[in-house]
């Protein structure tokens, strides 16, 4: 008798502030404080046994109190790899009046035991939309949206 074994579908996604951390609930904001650094603000991780497509969107960065107008930017999303000379670009969008998304297609693999991504995003602002922004505090919200499996 031959019996086929079929695991349960495994998918965990959740944004971290190191890529060696676990889900962390209370991690909702990231603070650009350095708005020319190349370090990652905030990693991706997905933790899955199937392929699945994902969608990062990205919102543009408006006051968070009443002002008009929004900063400008592009964001650039890579594979992380532990060296940042060899993380491996995914994708990049620019965010300017309108949102933005980076879609990436789910690697060729079968359920089994569960593989753990992590991705990084590097932020780039150009000084004159800074020195040209209202002073105060701005907000983005990224969302993921992940299908198949």
């Amino acid at each position: 008798m031959t019996e086929k074994f079929t695991p349960d579908p495994v998918l965990e996604v959740y944004f971290s502030q190191t890529p060696e951390a676990s889900s962390d609930p209370n991690f909702t904001t990231a603070l650009i404080t350095d708005p020319s650094s190349t370090t990652p603000l905030y990693y991706l991780i997905i933790n899955t046994n199937s392929a699945r497509d994902t969608t990062v969107s990205f919102s543009p960065f408006v006051p968070s109190s009443p002002a008009s107008g929004s900063i400008s930017y592009t964001v650039s999303m890579h594979e992380f790899e532990n060296n940042p000379s060899s993380d491996k670009p995914i994708g990049s969008c620019d965010i300017s009046g309108t949102s933005g998304a980076i879609t990436m297609y789910g690697p060729n693999m079968t359920f089994g035991t569960p593989v753990r991504y992590v991705y990084s995003f590097i932020y780039k602002f150009e000084e004159a939309d800074i020195s040209n922004a209202s002073p105060g505090t701005y907000e983005s919200t990224v969302t993921v949206t992940v299908n198949g499996g």
